[in-house]
């Protein structure tokens, strides 16, 4: 195949270095891991060449993963480690092109605009993947609107859809202008897809968050060292210190935390309030989490909203029963006996976790119909074929 023939295909979400390199532990999430997996998948095919825009790790401007490049944003040359008089004069031109940008731009803001507008060019690609609704994928949408490139927006979270009610109609405004000037809207269930419609008349594709499921996995629950699995943010929409209450319901049971600082606030008084029982863990990396799910006997969901949690799908892939605080995306948890939706009630999240402790084989039937659940609907081969036709399509 010609280069010519290639699709270039840019993913811009800053968070994933560490999804690359393992020898890192940048904080990541549900949308960095959804987007790695649809750039490695896609990548596999002569057909596309795929991109990442990432944030600066003070890792090299340009590097190559397998048949991925990555871009560093914001690439600040000084940091880079390499001592040389050319790096030298690098470090020079770098310094003066920031003061100049920093007099045509005027501002914070419209500078780091700028410094991205940069790196969208510097790729160059036919398409670009956005993830969310944040200020950098609006940045995103209107380059591609000033260079008339083609882009997907991907939703996250229920939360980046504009509830009317609630937000000013500049929010509103500018959510359905860059909604509608996207090429097409990716969305995670089916509450998103309902949503965009009835409220912004926006009609949306939905595709399933994906994941790899490998041909043999090794599952670590012998039965005598049960242990509950929570991963998340230190944030108003995980609320951690929910788990913390039902570790401290069962002071006999083992739990494990996985708990990436963001609210800081929060995040010392959640250290400060942390039981003897539970083994807390506060950034690991991806290969290092995937271990505890497999030595997990449950894994316990306390968020407010979702779009289709990721740790559900790794829960699954290792047939982990749930239990989860409300958020049950489509139903499936319900509908597919995958585990237990509870209020916010800790004694009624603590009387669900007894059951399913004292009852191994309810544990196991319920952790089987969740593996059965995913295998039949999140596999990657499966997504990625879709994702492939949409891609095609446009």
């Amino acid at each position: 195949m010609q280069i010519s023939d290639m699709k270039k295909i840019c993913f811009v979400v800053y968070n994933t270095y560490s999804l690359f390199n393992p020898k890192t532990t940048i904080a990541f999430g549900g949308a960095e891991l959804r987007s790695t997996i649809f750039a490695k998948e896609l990548a596999k095919n002569k057909r596309y060449d795929v991109s990442f825009i990432i944030d600066n790790c003070n890792q090299l401007p340009v590097e190559r993963y397998g048949n991925i490049t990555l871009l560093a944003d914001r690439y600040d040359y000084s940091k880079n480690g390499i001592q040389s008089p050319l790096n030298t004069l690098i470090n020079k031109l770098y310094n003066y092109s920031v003061k100049v940008r920093h007099r045509l731009f005027h501002s914070k803001e419209n500078y780091n605009a700028h410094l991205k507008y940069y790196c969208l060019n510097k790729v160059n690609a036919d398409i670009y993947f956005i993830f969310g609704f944040t200020q950098e994928s609006i940045h995103v949408a209107e380059f591609c609107k000033l260079k008339s490139k083609k882009y997907f927006h991907c939703l996250t979270s229920d939360a980046d859809i504009p509830a009317k009610e609630k937000c000013s109609n500049e929010i509103t405004e500018t959510f359905k202008n860059k909604m509608n000037a996207a090429s097409g809207i990716i969305v995670q269930n089916n509450f998103q897809k309902n949503q965009l419609e009835r409220d912004f008349n926006i009609k949306a594709i939905l595709l399933k968050n994906p994941i790899i499921i490998p041909d043999v996995i090794t599952k670590c629950d012998n039965g005598e060292n049960k242990k509950i699995l929570w991963v998340g943010k230190s944030n108003s929409t995980k609320r951690p210190l929910l788990f913390l209450e039902l570790a401290k319901l069962n002071p006999e049971q083992k739990f494990v935390m996985v708990c990436n600082r963001n609210d800081e606030k929060m995040h010392a008084t959640m250290l400060l309030n942390m039981p003897e029982n539970i083994e807390f863990y506060e950034r690991l990396s991806f290969q290092e989490t995937e271990k505890l799910f497999s030595n997990a006997s449950i894994f316990v969901s306390t968020s407010l909203f979702e779009g289709f949690p990721n740790t559900f799908l790794q829960a699954g892939k290792y047939s982990l029963p749930l239990i989860s605080t409300g958020v049950n995306p489509d139903k499936y948890i319900t509908e597919y006996n995958c585990g237990y939706v509870c209020s916010d009630d800790i004694s009624e999240m603590s009387e669900k976790l007894s059951m399913l402790f004292t009852d191994e084989k309810l544990r196991s039937q319920l952790g089987l119909h969740h593996f059965d659940y995913l295998s039949k609907n999140h596999s990657s081969t499966s997504i990625i074929q879709q994702l492939s036709k949409i891609i095609e399509s446009t």
